[in-house]
């Protein structure tokens, strides 16, 4: 499952797995958590709130997450985000817009990407860690 990550933070997605306690995500988080080296952004903030079924949920999930450093997406990520898009939609391949979102944040702060979705894996550019 793990794989040797030579950069100091991952901007990780695997959130709302973490909090319905399935184990790979434990693990990912719980090593990120001892290493200080977790970073999120906005979108992957709001995928997990929205995880959320009750608002005890959510509010447990807001001050959780407020322990991780978080990186905001800039008006560039947007546009980097459409092109990665347009690239993937070249090769025939469909990718949530906000996968891309977070795609485009993780390149920019030349992150690794921890996340179980494996088209991040065909997104140019990006660092990349297959998590299940």
């Amino acid at each position: 499952m793990r794989t040797t990550i030579t950069i100091d933070d991952k901007l990780v997605e695997e959130w709302v797995d973490f909090f319905r306690a399935q184990p790979a995500a434990m693990a990912l988080v719980e090593e990120l958590a001892d290493r200080h080296a977790a970073v999120v952004c906005g979108m992957v903030l709001q995928e997990t709130l929205q995880g959320a079924r009750t608002e005890k949920e959510l509010a447990f999930l807001q001050s959780q997450l407020a322990l991780w450093h978080d990186e905001a997406e800039q008006p560039e990520d947007f546009a980097a985000a459409a092109a990665i898009d347009a690239r993937l939609r070249g090769q025939g391949v469909t990718v949530p817009p906000a996968d891309c979102l977070i795609a485009a944040v993780a390149r920019r702060c030349d992150l690794t990407l921890a996340a179980s979705d494996p088209h991040f894996a065909r997104m140019a550019g990006l660092k990349f860690q297959q998590t299940v």
